[in-house]
């Protein structure tokens, strides 16, 4: 007992699991904590290469259900805006009518959703060589929001469609040239919120 409690004394217990360590049965995954079963074996989640947050948009509704259908865009008709946050920027439905933001904005607030279907359009300059990522912040019990990143082509290469407080998208790789972008937020269903963004360039 003795030799115990100097051994205890003089050394600690790490529980640290080293990835990799541990076999798992991928019918019933069983993995030590912040570890799942990929391929019958425990591993960790790869670390993203620029360092950033990973993305939200992979959380499961509270009923456990399927994600969302496609986002749709440009298929909006303005209304009234009242007295939205950013009513002076309406109408910005399309692709072709929206708000070009400055260079490299960082945070952007004041944005809101204003009436059921509106969906906000807002372009900025993505240079040569960069990889954008783009947070859009809001209170998902107020309404839950949508997003779609889209290309200088109008092609659609990122959507977030997630039900938590914020949505992710980004570029899977740094640009091979400067492009106008365009980010899309709608409301899911009936939704309406305000929200803000962080655009972030790496």
């Amino acid at each position: 007992m003795a030799l115990l409690a100097a051994l205890l004394g003089t050394s600690c217990f790490d529980p640290d699991i080293p990835c990799g360590a541990f076999y798992c049965d991928p019918e019933r995954p069983r993995c030590p904590a912040g570890q799942t079963c990929d391929r019958g074996v425990c591993v960790c989640p790869a670390a993203p290469p620029d360092g950033l947050s990973p993305r939200t948009d992979a959380t499961l509704p509270p009923d456990g259900k399927p994600e969302k259908g496609p986002v749709h865009l440009d298929a909006s008709v303005p209304q009234d805006a009242g007295d939205c946050d950013d009513a002076a920027l309406e109408p910005n439905n399309s692709s072709a009518t929206a708000t070009a933001l400055p260079d490299n904005p960082g945070s952007v607030s004041g944005k809101e959703i204003c009436y059921p279907g509106d969906v906000d359009h807002m372009r900025f300059r993505v240079p040569a060589g960069s990889r954008l990522r783009v947070t859009v912040n809001f209170m998902h019990a107020d309404g839950d929001l949508d997003v779609v990143l889209l290309n200088p082509n109008g092609q659609t290469i990122d959507e977030s469609k997630g039900f938590s407080d914020s949505e992710v998208v980004e570029m899977a790789a740094a640009t091979a040239s400067t492009g106008n972008y365009t980010i899309g937020v709608v409301g899911y269903g009936d939704a309406v919120n305000i929200y803000s963004l962080e655009i972030a360039l790496k």
